[in-house]
């Protein structure tokens, strides 16, 4: 709640625009409250396997467990990417991808 209490004070329009939306529609700050204490990497996961019908899902599932193996080799997770949202997104997942990887 701060984060989006941040974002509608010093964000740039588009993000204050957005942190009010999700701020004053009920169900919008519910599923907010309800995502924010998941971690990042399965809120993705679950999209890439809702999506298997995009190859970008796919490829992401696939560097996923690449990955997976790899970090037990290496011990290291800095190399995974962020996956892009889709243009029907919610406004809170929204928001919280802006939380996450700008702020």
């Amino acid at each position: 709640m701060v984060n989006l209490l941040y974002m509608l004070l010093y964000g740039k329009s588009a993000t204050k625009e957005l942190a009010f939306s999700v701020m004053t529609e009920s169900r919008q700050l519910s599923n907010y409250c309800q995502e924010s204490v998941r971690p990042t990497h399965s809120r993705k996961y679950a999209e890439a396997l809702q999506n298997l019908d995009k190859p970008e899902a796919l490829d992401f599932i696939a560097n996923a467990v690449i990955a997976d193996n790899a970090r037990k080799t290496i011990n290291d997770d800095s190399f995974l990417d962020d996956a892009e949202e889709p243009d029907n997104t919610p406004a809170y997942l929204k928001a919280m991808n802006v939380i996450e990887n700008v702020w």
